[in-house]
């Protein structure tokens, strides 16, 4: 029975009964509105879980940056000292070699950055360098 219906059938079927098919066609709007809604839902949903996972990952980066940063710093501060303690040395070293009037001119405008935030001037280190010699 199968075999014998075909398209055109269809076609012509409908076209003789016009209540069938408008009510076919509120039947498939119904369904695609539907369809539509629940995919609409879907992504909400999927939405939703998407803005508390980037949430939860912010926070923890954040937290990650800011112990990150504290260890940066503290490196900085050690490496630092180590530089201005080596500086030091070869300052005192260098002083042996030259005169007192070039090293005053080398030294005079010379800025140190000290842990990322102050600067001084070498006038500073100048004059421990002068108590240590």
């Amino acid at each position: 029975m199968a075999e014998g219906v075909s398209l055109a059938a269809i076609i012509i079927y409908l076209e003789t009964h016009p209540l069938i098919a408008v009510l076919l066609l509120v039947l498939a709007m119904i369904f695609l509105g539907s369809l539509l809604r629940k995919l609409i839902k879907i992504a909400v949903v999927f939405g939703l879980v998407l803005l508390a996972f980037f949430y939860y990952t912010r926070r923890e980066a954040s937290e990650d940056w800011h112990v990150q940063t504290e260890m940066i710093e503290k490196q900085t501060i050690e490496l630092g000292k180590e530089r201005l303690d080596k500086g030091v040395e070869l300052i005192a070293k260098g002083k042996k070699g030259l005169g007192e009037a070039d090293r005053r001119g080398a030294l005079s405008r010379v800025c140190l950055l000290y842990a990322g935030r102050e600067s001084r001037l070498v006038e500073d280190l100048d004059a421990q360098i002068l108590g240590l010699a």
